[in-house]
């Protein structure tokens, strides 16, 4: 999917939601573009993690072709390593879109029906601190 194709699908799915619920809540619109954001980060990423996963797929079965030389297997088995890295560190950052997405979720549900218990745990989360000015 193209970055600007993207961008344009969340801004749509936030001008429909902001249509259909009519809010003004900047908090909630601000829930709704994280929220939205992550769920497409994740949908872009898991489809780069199968072009890559299917690469390995065709790079293994070369591999194991009994015509295939020393030489390549050494530049298959180099590729198959960074491919793999590759794959490791997509589904590191798609586990992290989706615990954000979670946690939006979560804070929206507090807000609506116990917003006393997420005010208690605001206070119980240390203030954090300012960076210095220069």
């Amino acid at each position: 999917m193209k970055m600007k194709k993207f961008i344009d699908k969340v801004s749509d799915q936030v001008v429909d939601y902001l249509r259909d619920n009519k809010t003004w809540d900047m908090q909630e619109v601000r829930n709704i573009i994280s929220l939205h954001l992550s769920r497409g980060i994740e949908k872009m990423l898991r489809s780069e993690e199968q072009k890559l996963a299917d690469r390995q797929a065709a790079l293994i079965a070369e591999r194991t072709h009994p015509m295939t030389t020393s030489r390549r297997n050494a530049q298959i088995n180099a590729e198959l390593l960074t491919l793999s890295q590759e794959r490791k560190a997509i589904r590191l950052r798609v586990a992290q879109a989706q615990d954000e997405s979670e946690l939006a979720l979560l804070k929206k549900y507090l807000r609506k029906h116990n917003p006393d218990l997420l005010q208690e745990f605001c206070n119980t989360i240390p203030k954090r601190q300012k960076f210095a000015k220069i």
